[in-house]
């Protein structure tokens, strides 16, 4: 016989002899066995040395009450299934409470826990299910090329497969944590969008200002006369000549309007008078809020000198369509203390639409309860010659377009007046009340909670990762000695370790990326109830940026780096020695 076969026989019969205290590997053994059956079965035929024959029988003993994986107890009674039915249930319930969670937080009542609770639960119920996934993609893509594989890949499965009980905890591990750092990075981020484009919304345009108007009133008995002196509007040509304002338009805007059609009872609306040509060039509406482009209802009032374009709230009240007639009545300004109409202009509805910059459909009251309540607004638009035309001429906003600041463009305004006299009586910025609005308590704790949460669960992923595949691969360290000392080369237990990584940890984070994104969509209205309470014109999006998901999975993948890195090195460093002193221990 061959004195490097002897060398062979004598190392198998010395790992049955140890399989006892060191079960784990006679287990990963099997897998391996095909890989020398060229060298057995001649010495089986040729000589039946007696004391190989202990080593097929312990095998085949060994194979049959060897169980080949222990499914988890949360897998085998379908805990999963049931935790995320429950949490769905919570979640429908919650959403059929929009209104009323959205009214207790406007009012100030106390903020439901459960809401967030259920969000976790959902994402540990969609963790679990989608672990119970990849199990059943391993398993099926194992039994699909089982009798094909190689004997480093068929031990590779086999010892995934086998150690399911332990590697689920690092893998619900990872799927929780990449999914909570999606799903708070996700809802921050939501927030803070949905805010900022409801200020661009409702501000309608970069800068608007107001300047004081001076009103001349002649009492004659009970009769009182006024009239607005309007200031000249070259100072606000000037700055659009030397490049402080880029666009600037005249907008007419009262709140003393009201609206009748088809008999019914005159309801109270917002007028605005504009310019459609300058308007269109100044004003912004984000897409999507509208049927058709905004420009289309503009062209559509530009064709119509007496045209008007309603919301469809208002539509609805009145019981009007595209083409109908109404009749737009105002009453004295709220200065001379009148409240009685003084003229009534004609106008025909040429549009009807759900959003309009500057006009948002809901507004807010306090009832005589003391509590806040929603109520209806209602606004109508028309062209500005007409307006001023039926009502005489009213103070009017001046719309600009402008990268400049409040306190820039007042400075600049008091320069261009150049009358002590003038002054603005009222200014807004869309982008000086964004960051007013982020300096505030609330949402500084609101970022402050959700990024603390992100970065926590991205450390513990972190950490917990690299413990994890660290201890593993220590636990494995005398195995991966004697795999070494069987002939297998170093770069496949490197493959064999890599297609643990895949299946293990890649296949997670994919499914934690899945639950994350899942997740927000589906919990997005309740929490938008909780910090973007009020109705809105604009809707309530989802703001997900791919930028967001490449930051996430960059550091993911470094820390996978660095984690594979140190595994090489703990393979590299392996002692063969070390495994043939095995059986002295």
């Amino acid at each position: 016989m061959d004195l490097s076969l002897k060398k062979f026989l004598m190392l198998k019969e010395f790992k049955i002899a140890s399989a006892i205290s060191f079960n784990v590997f006679i287990s990963d053994s099997l897998a391996l066995t095909t890989s020398f059956k060229p060298f057995l079965i001649p010495l089986l035929t040729d000589s039946p040395d007696t004391f190989t024959k202990p080593v097929f029988l312990f095998f085949k003993t060994k194979k049959t009450r060897r169980k080949s994986g222990v499914t988890p107890i949360w897998e085998k009674y379908f805990i999963d299934v049931v935790l995320l039915g429950v949490s769905i249930y919570l979640l429908f319930n919650y959403n059929k409470q929009i209104s009323t969670l959205s009214a207790g937080v406007i009012n100030g009542d106390g903020i439901d826990p459960v809401i967030f609770i259920n969000a976790t639960l959902f994402l540990f119920a969609c963790g679990m299910l989608m672990l119970r996934i990849i199990f059943y993609i391993v398993r099926l893509v194992f039994r699909i090329g089982e009798k094909k594989y190689s004997p480093v890949t068929y031990a590779g499965f086999v010892q995934i497969i086998r150690t399911r009980k332990a590697s689920g905890v690092i893998s619900i591990f990872l799927v929780m944590t990449v999914a909570m750092s999606i799903f708070n990075a996700g809802l921050a981020r939501t927030i803070n969008s949905n805010k900022e484009d409801r200020l661009r919304y409702e501000c309608g345009t970069d800068v608007r200002i107001q300047e004081k108007w001076k009103i001349t009133m002649i009492k004659q008995g009970s009769f009182v006369r006024w009239k607005y002196t309007e200031p000249d509007y070259s100072a606000y040509q000037s700055l659009i000549d030397d490049g402080t304002f880029k666009k600037a338009t005249k907008v007419m805007i009262s709140d003393r309007s009201s609206v009748i059609a088809n008999g019914k009872q005159p309801v109270d609306v917002k007028l605005m008078g504009i310019n459609t040509k300058e308007f269109g060039e100044t004003a912004s509406l984000k897409d999507g809020l509208t049927e058709e482009h905004w420009y289309n209802y503009l062209n559509a009032l530009a064709a119509e000198p007496e045209g008007a374009i309603i919301s469809r709230n208002l539509a609805d009240f009145l019981e009007v369509k595209v083409g109908d007639l109404l009749v737009c009545q105002m009453k004295s300004p709220k200065i001379t203390g009148i409240s009685e109409i003084y003229a009534s202009a004609p106008g025909k509805v040429v549009a009807i639409v759900d959003a309009w910059p500057g006009f948002n459909s809901y507004s807010y009251i306090t009832n005589e309860d003391g509590k806040t309540v929603e109520k209806p607004g209602y606004f109508i638009v028309m062209n500005y010659t007409n307006t001023v035309n039926c009502f005489n001429l009213l103070p009017y906003e001046v719309w600009t377009k402008t990268d400049s600041g409040r306190e820039e463009v007042v400075e600049r305004l008091n320069e261009s007046y150049g009358d002590r006299t003038r002054y603005v009586e009222d200014i807004r910025s869309w982008r000086d009340e964004l960051r007013e609005e982020k300096s505030t308590a609330i949402i500084q704790i609101t970022n402050g909670i959700f990024t603390a949460d992100f970065l926590v669960a991205l450390l513990l992923c972190i950490i917990g990762y690299m413990i994890y595949w660290i201890t593993s691969i220590r636990d494995r360290e005398l195995l991966f000695g004697i795999y070494r000392a069987m002939g297998i080369r170093r770069g496949e237990i490197n493959r064999m370790i890599g297609l643990e990584q895949i299946f293990l940890s890649l296949m997670s984070i994919l499914a934690g990326v899945l639950a994350g994104s899942l997740a927000l969509r589906l919990f997005v209205r309740v929490f938008a109830a909780v910090y973007l309470p009020q109705k809105h014109s604009v809707s309530v999006f989802i703001s997900s940026q791919v930028k967001d998901l490449l930051e996430i999975g960059c550091i993911l993948l470094f820390v996978v780096l660095i984690c594979v890195v140190w595994i090489r090195r703990i393979v590299k460093s392996l002692n063969i020695t070390e495994a043939l002193k095995l059986g002295d221990d």
